[in-house]
């Protein structure tokens, strides 16, 4: 924390235009390029035609909130509610299925914790609710459920890197009210069996959650070209909300997501509504107030650009990298690839190595990656042009590996941050 003297003083006078910019170019000299070939971690690259008609639309939307989008800025009422229905269509929702746009995914798995929490507070009386979250659960449900007053049971095992049903069925009592599953979750890119997850909770008259934040523009992209994607979607009985990222895999610009719930009667428990202050009935459904429109005209963009035939093609430089990484990976003697993974990312680990000794010496040698733990492992999150510098990575982490294993590598010693560098 620093002192009153070294505080910086808000300035007395404005700059030139140039020196601002200037100073502001000098200061992201060091910075990544978030499109760079060597960029193995979270930056969702779908092509620079892609990025130029998200950024266009962007910006032509830069100063429009949102909050007005009926009377100021009706093109914006048009861009969210065609956006929600092209995702609700792609997720096979039922007849009478309802979407909000929010901005991330934290926004949309809020809301679906709102509205499980209060539906069976009133519904069933449970005034200490609890949910049931698998090991690789996205660290939100417990940041948000800490904010909502929901206890959290995790389950401290997995079974091949996916969630433990029987676990999860275990650990269910009377205040349970929703189970969650990952497609697929942040630190693997193995989908948790949905299915099953679902059916439990139908068994047990559960909502069921599912947290398709990073495979939600990819997955069905991948089902379609051939690739072993389980059902994650409503087509799945028992699932009651899905929350998907634009910003993701569906190449919008920050921050969109939407939240998917499989009937519009469950968003009562989802909204606020106040008569409290001297300026009408306020209602919302979300978490943020006044919203940049710019990210949701970027993800209609997108849809519209791509189309679905686009976005399968997009998917398809995505699982060549993939492949070619893990075909690599696998050939380096002591690396193992952590389960089967069917999303965009893979991890792996390096039985009896300093994993992260390893991941410092890709950082030196120019790699963005990030990071894992139980088991401790290196993150690679793919972007349709990663497969072009296979090879260079697999041949800097070979050499490296070989300098683990002979005791020439030590590792910083920083602590981890969200797994990331």
């Amino acid at each position: 924390m620093t002192s009153n003297a070294d505080r910086l003083a808000f300035p007395a006078s404005g700059k030139p235009e140039k020196l601002v910019s200037d100073q502001m170019i000098q200061a992201r000299a060091n910075d990544w390029d978030w499109f760079s070939l060597k960029n193995l971690t979270a930056s969702y690259f779908g092509g620079e035609d892609v990025a130029r008609v998200a950024r266009e639309a962007f910006v032509r939307h830069i100063g429009d909130n949102v909050v007005h989008q009926t009377g100021l800025h009706p093109s914006v009422r048009k861009w969210e509610t065609e956006v929600i229905d092209m995702a609700l269509d792609l997720f096979h929702a039922p007849v009478g299925a309802a979407g909000t746009i929010t901005t991330g995914g934290s926004e949309s798995i809020t809301l679906a914790l709102k509205c499980a929490r209060d539906k069976a507070r009133v519904e069933k009386g449970i005034d200490k609710p609890e949910i049931v979250i698998p090991q690789a659960a996205y660290a939100v449900f417990n940041k948000l459920s800490h904010f909502l007053g929901i206890k959290v049971v995790q389950i401290d095992h997995s079974l091949d890197y996916r969630a433990d049903v029987a676990a999860m069925e275990a650990a269910i009592n009377e205040n349970t009210i929703a189970l969650v599953g990952s497609a697929p979750p942040f630190p693997l890119g193995v989908v948790d069996p949905i299915v099953e997850i679902a059916a439990l909770a139908q068994r047990h008259d559960l909502w069921m959650h599912v947290d398709a934040c990073i495979g939600g523009f990819m997955l069905p992209f991948a089902k379609e070209l051939g690739e072993d994607v389980p059902d994650f979607d409503f087509s799945v009985p028992g699932v009651t909300s899905i929350s998907a990222d634009f910003h993701k895999y569906g190449y919008s610009y920050r921050g969109c997501s939407i939240l998917c719930l499989s009937d519009e009667s469950l968003v009562k428990w989802q909204g606020f509504s106040s008569d409290a202050w001297p300026a009408g009935a306020y209602y919302s459904k979300n978490l943020a107030g006044s919203r940049n429109a710019g990210p949701i005209a970027s993800a209609w963009a997108v849809f519209n650009f791509l189309g679905r035939e686009g976005f399968v093609e997009v998917t398809r430089g995505i699982i060549n990298g993939r492949k070619a990484f893990i075909e690599g990976v696998e050939e380096i003697d002591g690396l193992q690839v952590l389960g089967t993974p069917q999303g965009p990312h893979f991890a792996f680990k390096a039985d009896g190595l300093d994993v992260h000794a390893i991941a410092d010496a890709l950082m030196a040698r120019g790699w963005g990656i990030n990071i894992g733990s139980k088991p401790d492992s290196i993150l690679l999150m793919l972007s349709h042009h990663h497969h072009q510098i296979a090879g260079d990575f697999v041949s800097d982490l070979d050499g490296i590996v070989s300098a683990a294993r002979e005791g020439k590598l030590r590792a910083k010693g920083e602590d981890e941050v969200y797994g990331i560098y």
